[in-house]
């Protein structure tokens, strides 16, 4: 027998002999049953709740002067919906409209005649769905509507508030429905998880149950111990945000029990799903550790040119296409890390601006007293380099100039883009120029320091201070290559302690 037994009458434009009986019970703990209906539906077309167009609508509106009555109090709405719909306000400002009856939700403006005609079409559609699902429905559902302004359909999903997820009435292709690839169904539950608490995020007018937020509570109480004593966390969030966010949400009952905090509580779910989607949370194979790989590593080797590229740059490069793999494991990105990497990048190319400031003044200085071709060339050619490290650290630091405050979304596009263009070893080549030119424009220097004491006051006088220069030179250069190297130990030493 069914548990739920939902009968409405259709208004206009049908007739009153219109009913329509939706029976509705418990639905099926395997994701892979599911009912095909006889023939396919004519209006309604298969959506998912991430395809809500509610952020991409472009709207013109024209103010103008309006008669103010004498009684504030006394304004009545200008809009009005059908009797037996609800209008709700998202704490953001858009307007929705749920039938409770019915189980509907939808945001078209049902005020406008044509508009709503339309969509009880789309009910009605649905309405001879579900008689012939009769009783294989979960027990507590809820199906979204939207118009297609641009065509007669109607696009439609339904959400399982008993399990949290989001489903249809017939069977379909993940890649019909735009959903990711996933390795098995209870991987593929996450997504529609994601999608159903992003369904409740935009329509939040049911307030989240009291087991949910507690378990949503445990979960960023872990998260947060687990970035405290673990750098290789794969949840999103840091120990400061999860801090934040467990403030926020543990409230009484009563002061959540309201749209916005319905709205706050779907929008941290929604990225816990995510998060569990992209590391296999509950699989076999499950994604433990930032840095541990689940997808297959394409094994691309540089070309010789590239290696050669990277010798003349004293290896520099190495150390930072080591930060690039590791921020960017299977195309995933945790921006705390990608934060830390910014800086990073951004206090070497400063230091590059300085340190090429100095040299450029150093070496206009040195032209002066040179007498000879090779003490000018080779402080034109230091003077050059230098030029080069100002340029291209000043134009890095353009261009990356707020990269701290990206999101992840925007740093794993750019990632992603420039990985399928440039790759990885040129974009480290990159951002290992301005300090490689640096190191450069000094051996240059000194080279051009030697030619000037030769000339100036004699071979023999000009041994020692030679001597002290070339070591200077060769100590610095020593450095660079040192610490290039030392911070390629600290990355293989790190990788290998934390798998």
């Amino acid at each position: 027998m069914c548990q739920l037994r939902r009968t409405a009458q259709i208004l206009s434009p049908f007739a009153a002999s219109d009913l329509m009986c939706w029976s509705t019970k418990e639905a099926s703990e395997d994701l892979a049953v599911s009912v095909r209906l006889p023939s396919a539906p004519e209006i309604l077309r298969q959506s998912t709740a991430v395809q809500n167009s509610r952020y991409d609508q472009d709207s013109v509106v024209y103010p103008s002067a309006i008669r103010v009555p004498s009684v504030l109090y006394a304004l009545t709405p200008i809009l009005s919906q059908p009797m037996e719909w609800t209008a709700h306000v998202h704490p953001e400002g858009a307007r929705y409209y749920v039938h409770n009856v019915l189980g509907i939700v939808t945001n078209a403006p049902l005020h406008i005649p044509s508009l709503y005609d339309r969509l009880c079409i789309a009910i009605a559609e649905v309405g001879g769905i579900i008689a012939e699902l009769q009783c294989s429905l979960p027990h507590d559902y809820e199906v979204h509507l939207q118009l297609d302004y641009a065509s007669n359909r109607c696009d439609y999903y339904a959400i399982d508030h008993d399990k949290q997820r989001e489903f249809w009435f017939m069977d379909s292709n993940s890649d019909e429905l735009k959903l990711p690839a996933v390795t098995s169904l209870t991987h593929l539950e996450h997504t529609l998880q994601e999608h159903y608490w992003t369904h409740v995020e935009f329509y939040p007018h049911r307030p989240v149950a009291k087991h949910l937020r507690q378990e949503l509570l445990s979960v960023l109480r872990h998260a947060q111990a687990d970035h405290l004593t673990s750098d290789s966390s794969t949840f999103p969030f840091d120990a400061k945000q999860c801090a934040t966010f467990i403030k926020l949400i543990n409230l009484s009952d009563e002061a959540c029990e309201n749209s916005y905090m319905t709205s706050v509580i779907a929008r941290i779910w929604t990225t816990v799903c995510l998060h569990r989607f992209q590391n296999y949370y509950g699989e076999d194979y499950a994604r433990l550790c930032r840095d541990q790989r689940c997808l297959e590593a394409s094994s691309i080797q540089p070309t010789f040119l590239m290696r050669a590229c990277f010798i003349g740059l004293f290896n520099m490069p190495n150390s930072f296409k080591a930060d690039l793999d590791g921020l960017f494991i299977d195309n995933l990105l945790h921006i705390i890390h990608w934060r830390t990497f910014s800086n990073m990048l951004r206090t070497s190319w400063k230091t590059s601006c300085i340190e090429s400031v100095s040299l450029i003044i150093i070496n206009g200085i040195l032209l002066g007293l040179s007498r000879t071709y090779l003490s000018s060339y080779t402080c034109l050619a230091s003077l050059v380099l230098s030029a080069g490290s100002l340029y291209t650290s000043f134009n890095l630091l353009e261009q990356y100039s707020g990269a701290e405050t990206y999101t992840a979304s925007i740093v794993a596009d750019h990632l992603d883009k420039l990985k399928q263009t440039v790759g990885f070893d040129a974009l480290a080549a990159l951002f290992a120029l301005p300090k490689a030119l640096v190191g450069w424009s000094i051996i240059f220097l000194c080279t051009g320091i030697i030619g000037i004491v030769f000339e100036t006051i004699g071979l023999w006088v000009a041994i020692l201070p030679t001597i002290a220069i070339a070591l200077g030179a060769t100590i610095y250069v020593l450095h660079l290559v040192i610490s290039c190297i030392h911070t390629m130990f600290d990355h293989t030493q790190e990788h290998s302690s934390e798998v």
